[in-house]
């Protein structure tokens, strides 16, 4: 016990407090208001024996509540000697009853998996983090990381009551909450409040105990991700040694670097998935005993059924002659098991990458994995562009091109590509590849509305054509991903407040890059272009977008010259069962990763080097960013980029669902809504202990094994189901 603190270990001291609080008839949030102001009282100690209880029959709960009482009455005896803390955790302690009354009512069919489970969840681990910290010291001195952690829980539970008042307030039509706030205000009010808190506190996020409530590999995987961060942003300098060895000068560097995070720091982040020795030869590595098949085809852009940033739904052009194609082709990656006979059912996949970063082979490291444990698979991922060289529709365009091609009645061509005429076709993808994956079946099913509605009114026209309708997906697989981009916020998406992988800063810029037509520099007005659907084709180029795509040609160039492959009848074959010994045999492997590593730390210098940078959009003045959020929302509430908002998923009953979310990711709230909003077969899969993309770690974290091992059973079931 420190300073002037005095402790009284009389049982009747607390009851006396709490039977005065009951004696008064407040309503919990007053009563959760008394014990907050208690927090100072140093005269006040809880007792071990004090207990939550829930009115529940569910045995999972009950286990729940035993397992948080137990950790709440070992964590009072071991620091009675600080009321001060205990009295904060009592004030999470004492709201978790009604925190899991809450969470019980946003629950996907029984699944105990939502934004204020987690909460629950985050707050038990921390407390068991204290417990094995002190467990046996005497005369524990409380670290004041920890101390810091907690006042972030208590800022995080501040918020959640007001999410939970929004959400009851506002229902939805069929008098059900909603996990998703009813208005950007609250992403201004309170996510800025969380992005704005003391460096210190965010410090500690990042620093000695980052990523507390992952497991342990994936706590060493976020560290090493954190360390490398701050290394690259103090150059290698006196301060590297700092960053190494000291958790609490490396938690404030990420703390600076995360509150101005910008496109070119997402960029310069998602450079380490680009190195060769992780795209290339660790997959080759990994995987070169397999049957895989790996080859590369190029489609043509498709030039009737065009998207538009300023239209909500697809449009066809019957005039195609008028239609300007650009000449670039889409590059498409083709993995195949061929231990087996092929099944000819095609995997199409879409990598995740926030819409900003990542190819391919960027994912190589799990889609590889993925094949070699399905024989006779095949696995199709496309080369879509990302931003902010392009912006919002042409990812998806490109998309669609790819699908109308594959599911098309030019079989020779197909043939010639993958080997076999695809009957069936699931779509997989993870985070952002996941989002393009939605919005693409939502596309599709509207496609097949308009050739329905077209039909009809050719149907009195005996020389009319009828157009034949798109074969949909059998089934979609789509890994933590978001599906609400209005920056409407859920409850889970606070840990965005502190995730290493994917924080706050980053998300939102990611939003930046791919968001068409809204202008986020504060000295000017903010326009958008949101009008009704019209069939008059564009005067200029369709893949020109108003001049959104005015770098695609540069952008799809420059990689076709990255390609290192071998070219062979037409078709791009790669080497795989030698290339990593090849490149073993030719480079001293030591001096490559070295020039990686600078390479890597060049580029984090050169964001991180002094020089007068604009703050970032979200950051900005509370009336200049709700003007922008409004500009924001006319256009995010489009269902192609904010899949929850779409209008017809009865449309879509006959396509399976996979959903595969994270307890400990911002976007699980997302996925749970998503699964309620689904109106054919759904599968929720919620995992415990790892982070946002945890796929890309998979060969270094053993829970990421065994939760790919889910991800293969499910997409099992999406391909034989």
């Amino acid at each position: 016990m420190s300073g002037t603190t005095t402790v009284t270990t009389v049982q009747e001291s607390f009851d006396s407090f709490l039977k005065d609080l009951s004696d008064k008839n407040l309503t919990n949030e007053e009563r959760l208001k008394h014990i907050h102001e208690q927090c100072t009282n140093d005269t006040l100690v809880f007792p071990c024996e004090l207990e939550i209880k829930t009115n529940t029959d569910d045995p999972v709960i009950d286990e729940f509540v035993k397992e948080i009482n137990q950790v709440a009455a070992e964590l009072y005896d071991l620091l009675g000697d600080y009321p001060q803390w205990c009295n904060k955790f009592l004030i999470i302690h004492q709201l978790a009853p009604d925190v899991i009354e809450w969470a019980k009512e946003y629950d996907y069919n029984g699944i105990r998996a939502n934004g204020y489970w987690t909460l629950i969840k985050i707050a038990v681990k921390l407390a068991k983090l204290v417990i094995e910290k002190y467990r046996g010291v005497k005369k524990p001195i409380i670290d004041e990381n920890l101390e810091l952690l907690l006042d972030y829980a208590l800022i995080a539970v501040d918020v959640l009551k007001v999410l939970r008042k929004d959400s009851v307030e506002n229902p939805n039509q069929d008098n059900t909450v909603n996990l998703i706030t009813s208005d950007n205000k609250y992403f201004i009010e309170l996510f800025s409040l969380l992005l704005d808190v003391d460096d210190k506190m965010v410090a500690a996020m990042y620093g000695r105990y980052c990523g507390f409530w992952l497991c342990n590999q994936s706590r060493l995987t976020s560290i090493t991700f954190v360390t490398a961060l701050a290394i690259g942003a103090r150059g290698l300098n006196a301060d590297v040694m700092q960053c190494i060895y000291s958790p609490e000068y490396r938690g404030l560097v990420i703390a600076k670097l995360i509150k101005s995070a910008d496109i070119s720091f997402v960029k310069m982040m998602g450079s380490l998935m680009e190195w060769r020795i992780y795209k290339h030869y660790l997959p080759s590595l990994l995987y070169w005993r397999h049957s895989l098949k790996i080859s590369e085809f190029y489609v043509e852009h498709q030039r009737n059924w065009f998207l538009s940033a300023c239209n909500v739904k697809v449009m066809r052009f019957e005039k195609t002659n008028e239609l300007q194609d650009n000449g670039n082709k889409i590059r498409c990656r083709l993995y195949q098991n061929t231990s087996a006979p092929l099944n000819k059912k095609l995997i199409v996949h879409m990598h995740g990458g926030g819409f900003i970063i990542g190819t391919p082979e960027s994912h190589d490291v799990y889609v590889q994995n993925w094949c070699s444990q399905i024989p006779g698979c095949s696995i199709l991922s496309v080369d879509y562009s990302v931003s902010p060289e392009v912006k919002f529709p042409v990812a998806l365009q490109q998309l669609l091109d790819v699908y109308l091609f594959i599911e098309s009645d030019n079989d020779e061509e197909i043939k010639k590509a993958i080997g076999f005429k695809p009957e069936e076709f699931i779509l997989a993808g993870d985070s952002a590849g996941g989002n393009l994956s939605m919005a693409l079946c939502l596309v599709l099913n509207d496609i097949n509305k308009k050739i329905e509605q077209l039909n009809k009114s050719k149907a009195a026209s005996t020389n009319e054509t009828h157009l034949k309708s798109v074969k949909m997906p059998k089934s979609i697989l789509n890994l933590y991903t978001p599906y609400n981009l209005t920056l409407n916020i859920s409850p889970s998406m606070i840990l965005a407040s502190c995730d290493s992988m994917i924080s706050a800063g980053v998300m939102l810029s990611c939003f930046e890059a791919y968001l068409p037509l809204v202008n986020f520099n504060d000295n000017q007005e903010i326009s958008t272009q949101i009008t009704t659907e019209t069939t008059t084709p564009p005067s200029e180029s369709r893949f020109s977008l108003n001049a959104l795509t005015r770098n695609i040609s540069s952008l799809i160039s420059s990689k076709e010259k990255e390609l290192e492959i071998a070219s062979l009848n037409g078709e791009q074959i790669v080497k795989k069962d030698n290339d990593w010994l090849e490149y073993i045999q030719t480079n001293n492997i030591y001096t490559q990763m070295v020039d990686l590593i600078q390479g890597f730390i060049g580029n984090l210098k050169s964001y991180v080097t002094p020089k007068i940078k604009p703050k970032p959009w979200y950051l900005a003045d509370k009336k200049v960013l709700r003007t922008k959020l409004d500009a924001l929302e006319a256009i995010t509430i489009n269902p192609y980029i904010s899949p929850l908002f779409y209008d017809d998923f009865e449309g879509l009953k006959n396509v399976n669902l996979y959903l595969i979310a994270l307890h400990f990711d911002p976007f699980l709230d997302d996925n749970v809504s998503m699964a309620k909003k689904w109106r054919g077969k759904v599968s929720l899969d919620v995992l415990d202990d790892l982070q946002h993309g945890f796929l890309n770690f998979m060969p270094f974290v053993d829970e990421a094994k065994k939760a790919n091992l889910v991800c293969i059973e499910r997409l099992k079931e999406a391909i034989y189901c």
